[in-house]
């Protein structure tokens, strides 16, 4: 299993919490990468990712932040949040290339049992498995997106990295961001359904 996070030095505590609680309840995989991508995290900290993944024999990989605001050539409003937030959207390049499948875990997210169900999950002719996230047709039509359109969540997605190059997702999503000069509703979660729910290219998958 490929698994990333993304995580900047404040938030590296909760980070620790979410990676441990994947460890303790993976320990059925054969084999487990965890990809981190760094945004600025102390190298004190940085051993202590590293020490506590060693104890379990499992891989830890840190990755170089992109620069979007540069790619994008212009501000991103990332609001309260955190401009890691949208590094999710950019895993294309991000990732080492022979990288075909990830999941993309929030650092606030506890996982409590085997993600082996989920990694295994046929996404079938869709290129991102994630969970519903609201109703309102607001946040929809605001994204211009129909009202009968999935609208899902950012923080735990199962992503076809293969079909996203190919695609080359990244464009549109960037197109997206300059179109709107920075400001998105909803942050990289508009931008994703923003522009893959529009397609039609979003299995949505159980909250469980």
């Amino acid at each position: 299993m490929n698994i990333v996070y993304s995580s900047s030095d404040s938030f590296a505590p909760i980070a620790g919490v979410s990676i441990m609680s994947l460890l303790q309840n993976n320990k059925d995989a054969d084999e487990l990468n965890i990809y981190l991508i760094d945004n600025d995290i102390s190298q004190e900290n940085k051993d202590k990712f590293v020490k506590m993944v060693g104890e379990f024999n499992r891989n830890l990989i840190f990755i170089e932040k992109p620069d979007l605001n540069k790619q994008a050539g212009l501000s991103i409003d990332v609001g309260r949040w955190n401009i890691s937030t949208f590094f999710r959207l950019f895993l294309c390049t991000i990732l080492p290339k022979d990288i075909d499948r990830c999941i993309f875990l929030d650092s606030d997210t506890v996982i409590r049992h085997s993600l082996k169900e989920l990694w295994e999950m046929d996404l079938e002719n869709k290129v991102v498995g994630s969970a519903d996230d609201c109703r309102s047709d607001r946040y929809k039509t605001e994204l211009g997106l129909p009202t009968d359109s999935t609208y899902t969540n950012n923080g735990v997605m199962l992503i076809d990295l293969k079909s996203w190059r190919e695609m080359n997702v990244e464009k549109e999503f960037l197109e997206f961001i300059i179109e709107r000069n920075g400001n998105i509703t909803y942050v990289d979660h508009g931008v994703l359904n923003g522009v893959l729910a529009k397609k039609k290219l979003v299995k949505v998958i159980h909250t469980k």
